[in-house]
């Protein structure tokens, strides 16, 4: 939108562009990859990931600091609802077109 920031915008359109090296059947192999084991993915990522980060003093500080994952319900949901809809997103057959 044309309400970025000039630096977002900049960023954002340096980032947009699909690279020369960017080989389109590996990425779909991956994708394709990881829609087969997303439940798996997802489990663990909850498990091993998020839940076990959470034991860790250093990243602890930034969630609590940041509020990342430490707000209220609600803002936990979107939060994690968010970063799922991005996996799905990039993840799809298509999806980083």
């Amino acid at each position: 939108g044309g309400d970025l920031h000039p630096d977002m915008r900049q960023l954002m359109d340096k980032y947009s562009e699909r690279p020369d090296w960017l080989d389109e059947a590996k990425l779909a192999e991956g994708q394709a990859l990881m829609v087969r084991f997303l439940p798996v993915a997802v489990y663990w990522m909850y498990y091993a990931s998020l839940v076990g980060g959470f034991s860790f003093p250093n990243i602890t500080k930034v969630l609590l600091s940041t509020g990342y994952l430490c707000g209220s319900a609600e803002n936990v949901k979107k939060r994690l609802s968010d970063t799922f809809r991005m996996v799905l997103s990039v993840t799809v057959p298509g999806g980083m077109r």
